[in-house]
């Protein structure tokens, strides 16, 4: 569910959703859990798409840790929701119709897919 505000009712219910396994995505990053790792997916949208380096990668990626440390902070019910959950952040490319992985942050370093 994709929400553009802590404060929107919309929010609570993408909450929610990812309580439930489902994708929240909020101001183009997208959160999901990975039960299984104990991992909350965190995939930062190219801005990008069709001239991605490694430097624009690495400021995507930015964007999306200072988004899941904005959440963390502002809202009680996400933090609750990654509690005890390890980050994962990725690079991604969403047409609309797929979502694929470019890139992700390993040990500090980006990574290509």
């Amino acid at each position: 569910m994709k929400v553009y505000n802590i404060d929107d009712s919309r929010f609570r219910v993408a909450i929610e959703f990812l309580k439930e396994s489902q994708a929240l995505n909020f101001n183009d990053v997208h959160f999901s859990l990975n039960r299984e790792e104990c991992l909350v997916e965190v995939g930062c949208e190219s801005t990008w798409a069709d001239r991605i380096t490694p430097e624009t990668a690495r400021s995507d990626i930015q964007r999306g840790i200072n988004t899941f440390e904005y959440l963390i902070k502002h809202s009680a019910d996400f933090a609750e929701v990654v509690k005890g959950y390890s980050p994962r952040f990725s690079l991604i490319v969403d047409d609309g119709m797929v979502t694929v992985e470019v890139a992700f942050l390993l040990n500090g370093e980006v990574v290509f897919v």
